[in-house]
């Protein structure tokens, strides 16, 4: 049986048991990273 975690969950979200699958679907290219940054300051300014 194979999980699949969202992408859109966060780290502090994955269960330890899910974990490797949650890290082989993040996006560590240069792009993704910025993406994500830019997602959690679109987060935090909203918030804020």
């Amino acid at each position: 049986m194979v999980l699949v975690v969202p992408v859109e969950k966060k780290l502090m979200d994955v269960k330890i048991k899910d974990l490797p699958n949650w890290i082989l679907t993040q996006d560590f290219t240069p792009k993704g990273t910025i993406r994500a940054f830019q997602r959690e300051h679109e987060q935090l300014r909203k918030n804020h």
